[in-house]
């Protein structure tokens, strides 16, 4: 059985190193994320890939890169430098898939939900526990939740056949699989839904927001999150918009780092109409705001909590949003319970 690890991109005699504990520990394959940030400071000299996989390429690292451009022609530089052994995997399904690959000497293969894909993938059906989806000549059920998790998944099994493995085998392990953490990642499933995702960019939150109204379309959909500081600033209102299209919105602080935490609400709320602004609650205390989405909740509906995901601490206390929110809805559904009051929110902060 073949074995491997996953480890971040560190920098070049570190990653080394890291690379040589795993090869004695009895590794065969590294799945490594390179990131924009390692591709342009060389951290991954020296090392020989067997393939490389591009997935997307959104608004992220313009405080380093400049520009959404100067970004893409970086990772593309990846796989143009792979070697002719490899393989470079692209995604049809992002509107870059074509152009990181165009000039890469290595041997070129596409996933994606069209004909041009290797192993076409479709999502048959799908629930809060997982879904079916057709790779190939296969299907599959899978504990994943979202389309995006669905091409992650092709994308998966595409680059374990590029590596020689057997595709019905494959295909036969993926029920085992479990998500990232933090990743569209239910804590709660009873009768209201609670659901923890990473999402930190525009397209990655409209991804969250679309698969949660999916899995409960008669339910509200009640949203926490924020902008992390000292980060692109550009992105603000565009998130800010996003989560406002919400049953329920509600902006809260997510790592402000060095920034003023009100002044980064500010200008999420740019980005919403005036008209929508009445909408929105302001609850700066990430803690109390994930309190207050499970507060207003009700049985069918579904609280997304969006900027954090994994992350397990904040900038000087343990804080992680997948333990507050299954405590905050377990305790809400304990009070209800306990009083028979509906829930309200006439504590809460408008903006107008």
């Amino acid at each position: 059985m073949a074995t491997g690890s996953r480890t971040p991109t560190r920098h070049a005699i570190t990653l080394q190193r890291v690379l040589r504990d795993m090869v004695r520990a009895g590794c065969r394959y590294c799945f490594m994320e390179v990131t924009s940030h390692a591709i342009d400071q060389r951290r991954f000299a020296g090392v020989d890939f067997a393939g490389g996989i591009f997935t997307n390429l959104d608004r992220e690292h313009l405080d380093y890169h400049g520009t959404l451009d100067a970004y893409a022609a970086v990772k593309k530089r990846f796989f143009t430098e792979l070697p002719c052994s490899a393989f470079a995997l692209s995604n049809t399904g992002d509107v870059r898939g074509r152009f990181m690959v165009e000039a890469a000497r290595a041997r070129v293969a596409y996933y994606g939900a069209g004909n041009d894909a290797l192993l076409p993938w479709s999502v048959e059906r799908y629930d809060e526990h997982g879904m079916d989806v057709r790779i190939g000549p296969h299907r599959a059920r899978t504990r994943l939740i979202g389309e995006h998790n669905a091409a992650n998944l092709a994308a998966d099994v595409t680059a374990a056949t590029l590596l020689g493995e057997d595709l019905e085998r494959v295909v036969a392990a993926t029920p085992r699989l479990r998500g990232a953490p933090g990743r569209m990642q239910p804590v709660t499933a009873g009768p209201v839904l609670g659901i923890v995702d990473y999402a930190h960019t525009p397209a990655a939150l409209r991804v969250a927001l679309a698969t949660a109204r999916r899995l409960r379309p008669d339910g509200r959909l009640i949203v926490v999150g924020g902008c992390g500081g000292d980060r692109d600033t550009q992105k603000r209102p565009d998130m800010g918009a996003l989560i406002a299209t919400a049953d329920t919105p509600i902006f809260t602080s997510d790592n402000p780092r060095t920034e003023d935490p009100q002044a980064i609400v500010e200008a999420m709320l740019s980005g919403v109409p005036p008209a929508g602004r009445a909408r929105v609650h302001v609850e700066l205390n990430r803690h109390r705001a994930i309190r207050l989405a499970a507060s207003v909740a009700e049985a069918g509906d579904i609280v997304l909590v969006t900027g954090k995901g994994h992350e397990t601490a904040g900038h000087k206390h343990p804080f992680d949003d997948r333990v507050e929110l299954n405590a905050a809805l377990r305790g809400a559904s304990t009070r209800a319970c306990a009083t028979g009051l509906r829930p309200d929110t006439r504590n809460s902060q408008r903006c107008n």
